[in-house]
């Protein structure tokens, strides 16, 4: 038997691999996708934020923070600075008009 687990004169088929050969062989490598993490804030809530997103970043830098601002505000604010992308989130029309949201109650 040869190094390679084939027997003198084997053709080296199928049936010819050995447990060591068959640990040694190395599985194909996938993508890894780069995590993000997010929360939904009112822009009264800026500093739970930035507490949050301070701490991912001190236990996890490499993911992409973001948090996202839905309140009623004519100028976008960057309350995070580097800490985080902030994204406002634009109140639909029918919201600004009043419309009421249906089963509004049953949410408590």
């Amino acid at each position: 038997m040869t190094v390679d687990g084939q027997s003198e004169g084997d053709d080296g088929g199928s049936d010819s691999r050995t447990a060591v050969n068959a640990a040694s062989s190395t599985p194909p490598q996938r993508a890894v996708a780069k995590a993000s993490v997010f929360t939904i804030i009112s822009l009264n809530y800026g500093a739970f934020a930035r507490t949050l997103m301070d701490r991912l970043r001190t236990t996890h830098p490499d993911w992409d923070r973001y948090v996202l601002v839905v309140d009623r505000s004519d100028t976008p604010t960057d309350i995070g600075g580097e800490l985080f992308s902030t994204v406002m989130v634009e109140i639909s029309a029918a919201a600004k008009e009043g419309v009421p949201v249906p089963l509004r109650g049953s949410w408590s």
